[in-house]
């Protein structure tokens, strides 16, 4: 007989699952329709959102290892040099057919 597949264990492995909970989060759609269509630093995106620094940096994290957001460049204009973020996609479509959800991302212009 197969082993189950648990819930706990398709959410640590799914990339599907992983975006889906992002998509979920507040936060993290904040942060994506903050970046857009600019790049702008940590900072800014906190101010503008209304996020706790420290919960920027997190999300920030997660949807650079989902590859939803990338450093676009580093500002030299203040006395440390700011990394400035963007989103990789302008939009994303959820389909749910059948018992697996479909995620289609589309890429930023």
């Amino acid at each position: 007989m197969p082993k189950r597949i648990t819930p706990s264990q398709i959410k640590k492995y799914s990339v599907t699952q992983k975006i889906l909970d992002e998509m979920i989060s507040l936060e993290s759609r904040n942060i994506l329709f903050s970046i857009k269509n600019k790049a702008k630093s940590v900072e800014k995106i906190s101010r503008e959102c209304k996020i706790p620094l420290s919960t920027v940096y997190w999300k920030l994290q997660i949807l650079q290892d989902l590859a939803l957001v990338n450093m676009e460049k580093k500002d030299y204009s203040g006395r440390l040099p700011e990394k400035l973020f963007r989103s990789r996609i302008s939009s994303v479509e959820i389909n749910i057919d059948g018992i697996e959800p479909k995620i289609s991302l589309k890429k930023n212009e």
